[in-house]
């Protein structure tokens, strides 16, 4: 990202957490893990599956910063958020 505006990679860092309020990292994860809140809602996909699709290579991890966004794991959310049409 740092390349795209030609910045270097600690300057950018910096501006984009003087700019956006948190580290670009972070943001990250809150945008990936938004995406998973969607499969989790709208697909029968495994956990595993939704993680890698979202761009996270190890399913722990994707559990860890799941939890650490929404406050729940991936399998709560998915049950307490899940509509019934039956």
């Amino acid at each position: 990202m740092a390349k795209m505006v030609y910045m270097s990679v600690p300057y950018f860092y910096k501006q984009f957490q003087r700019a956006a309020g948190m580290r670009f990292t972070d943001y990250v994860h809150v945008v990936r893990i938004h995406e998973a809140q969607k499969m989790i809602l709208s697909t029968d996909k495994k956990i595993a599956q939704i993680s890698e699709e979202c761009g996270f290579g190890n399913v722990t991890y994707f559990n860890r910063v799941f939890r650490k966004v929404t406050e729940m794991t991936p399998r709560e959310y998915r049950s307490e958020n899940r509509i019934s049409f039956r």
